[in-house]
């Protein structure tokens, strides 16, 4: 493998083939090519962003056993580690909404879990509108194109949905249903953000790369990775999590191989080494968190719009609700 001769191409717009996606995650994380993979991708995400860095904020709105039992998920039903259910009534939504929608932040997400009403998702997205400077983003269960018209004809303008690594076998979900999800809102108005997701150490190259260009291939215009976060009580605990230069180097790979298509790039747990890597995006997440056994009454971990603006200005990108041009 020409390492330059790739970087090169890929920073000249040419983008990345399966085989060099899979080369590339071969490297070691934490090699000299492996840095000069994170740098190439940083100074591609500076220039295909014309150097916006935007915040995703995300709002869980019920923390109830899930039957869907995704072995990963503090919420499913079978893990018994949701004691007393919760869910915020649409003044409370209402009420975090406001206090995110702030200059620095692009969107915020509303996340449910998969059974959700989508008519009490209208009915908050129409009290949410309009806002001063966030788009709002809908992350719940499947959906025909018909219902993502809904939606967006009630205010939501992105959809947050992903075809998860072993999908089928490590959720409760129909992989069929999924991908047809993914195509409805293809096919409607939403714009489609879909991350390689979630990450863990036995995950191979091969499941990464296929994640990656599967939602390439559906459009999506955010993209990017999430780790897996070892919660106690789920099966997956005992598998550990992934380091943060194994997700810098999936982040520069993903940035390299979506180019200009993808305005965002996502990647969550986020560091300083991460936003140097390829990631434009960074992500705040309030209430009931998948990744969590208790509800966050703030921001999550302490990680705020501050931090997060930190983190992306100190790496060079300029902050702001969207791009102006």
């Amino acid at each position: 493998m020409n390492l330059k001769e790739i970087l090169d191409n890929a920073r000249a717009g040419g983008g990345l083939t399966y085989a060099q996606v899979l080369a590339l995650l071969a490297l070691d994380p934490d090699s000299a090519d492996a840095q000069a993979l994170c740098i190439a991708a940083h100074e591609a995400s500076l220039f295909w962003s014309r150097g916006w860095g935007y915040i995703w904020a995300s709002i869980g709105i019920d923390s109830v056993p899930c039957p869907v039992n995704c072995s990963f998920c503090s919420l499913g039903e079978r893990w018994g580690i949701v004691k007393e259910r919760r869910t915020l009534q649409a003044n409370e939504v209402l009420k975090r909404i406001r206090f995110c929608d702030v200059p620095e932040v692009r969107w915020i997400v509303l996340r449910t879990t998969a059974f959700y009403s989508v008519d009490a998702l209208v009915c908050i997205a129409r009290l949410a509108m309009p806002l001063n400077y966030a788009e709002l983003v809908v992350n719940t269960g499947e959906m025909s194109e018909e219902t993502a018209r809904v939606l967006h004809d009630a205010g939501f303008r992105r959809a947050y949905h992903t075809m998860r690594l072993r999908e089928g076998k490590d959720t409760g979900v129909d992989i069929t249903e999924r991908l047809e999800t993914l195509r409805a809102i293809r096919n409607s108005p939403l714009e489609l953000s879909s991350l390689i997701e979630p990450i863990g150490p036995e995950h191979t190259n091969e499941e990464i790369a296929g994640s990656l260009f599967l939602h390439k291939t559906l459009g999506a215009t955010i993209m990017g990775a999430m780790a897996r976060f070892a919660v106690p009580g789920t099966p997956k605990y005992g598998f550990g999590a992934i380091t943060q230069s194994r997700l810098a180097q999936i982040t520069a790979v993903t940035r390299l191989a979506v180019g200009k298509q993808a305005c965002g790039v996502c990647t969550h747990p986020t560091d300083e080494r991460i936003v140097r890597s390829g990631a434009n995006t960074v992500v705040l997440e309030y209430g009931a968190i998948p990744r969590d056994t208790e509800i966050s009454e703030s921001e999550w971990l302490g990680f705020t719009v501050q931090n997060a603006s930190k983190l992306l200005r100190d790496a060079g990108y300029k902050m702001m609700r969207c791009d102006p041009g």
